[in-house]
């Protein structure tokens, strides 16, 4: 498990419990404008560009601990 949370790309998140059915049509329809809006790629981008330097950080914290 170390390895993988050192060295393997990290999840784009933790899974979310399964969402609720819409009820209806009008459900749906509100259900999947909610869906489109998302995030921006911009964003999309640069939150993935901060998570692997954290990650990068982490892992070179790791391997100093180490060889100490």
């Amino acid at each position: 498990m170390l390895v993988r949370l050192l060295w393997k790309p990290l999840p784009e998140s933790w899974p979310e419990a399964a969402p609720q059915r819409p009820t209806g049509l009008r459900g749906l329809v509100a259900w999947i404008r909610e869906m489109a809006v998302g995030v921006s790629q911009d964003d999309d981008v640069e939150r993935r560009v901060r998570r692997g330097a954290m990650q990068a950080i982490v892992r070179e914290a790791f391997q100093q601990t180490v060889t100490e």
